[in-house]
């Protein structure tokens, strides 16, 4: 998620589209790209990246973001 946050957002507004063009409210997709964009957007002022390199902790992604 800490990744690829940004792109996935931006799939799943794309997916929204999708499903609010059958008639259906895209609630779910909304939600998942919000949650994706408002995890990057906590991370980036605090200075928080990913490192593909490194072994990933949600504990310490947490810790960094309370």
């Amino acid at each position: 998620m800490a990744e690829h946050g940004r792109r996935r957002a931006a799939e799943m507004r794309e997916v929204a589209e999708t499903v609010a063009a059958t008639g259906m409210a895209p609630l779910m997709a909304d939600a998942t790209a919000a949650r994706q964009d408002a995890l990057i957007d906590a991370m980036q002022p605090r200075g928080i990246g990913y490192d593909p390199e490194g072994e990933f902790s949600w504990r310490t992604l947490a810790d960094g973001l309370s």
